[in-house]
């Protein structure tokens, strides 16, 4: 379960947050959300990355048209699809090519648990 703080738990917010229709679209929404998908595999809550994931590909958010071909969206599902065969040597190097910086972050911890 998500910590809790204050009387809430990160169990209780929505994988996918909601676009505002009010506000312009964030362009760091889909590095978010890889590294949101990257942290739920990095903590094994293999279950709530393929909840997010098909979250993801049902939306009808008009933003998230084409969001699993993102290379944010993409390079943690690659990552998962690599570990899930058992290419721990294929999930390696995929660390070298990151995204952003902040992924290496996660993936490190990731990575540690297959040395």
């Amino acid at each position: 379960g998500g910590e809790r703080r204050n009387g809430t738990s990160t169990d209780d917010l929505p994988l996918v947050p909601p676009c505002s229709p009010i506000l312009p679209p964030s362009p760091l929404r889909r590095p978010i959300l890889g590294l949101a998908l990257l942290s739920h595999l990095s903590t094994s809550r293999i279950s709530q990355f393929h909840t997010m994931l098909e979250e993801l590909s049902t939306s009808s958010n008009e933003e998230d048209k084409d969001i699993l071909n993102d290379v944010y969206i993409r390079w943690p599902v690659e990552l998962e699809r690599s570990l899930m065969e058992g290419s721990y040597t294929k999930a390696w190097r995929a660390k070298s090519r990151a995204p952003r910086k902040e992924y290496e972050v996660l993936a490190e911890g990731l990575m540690s648990t297959i040395r």
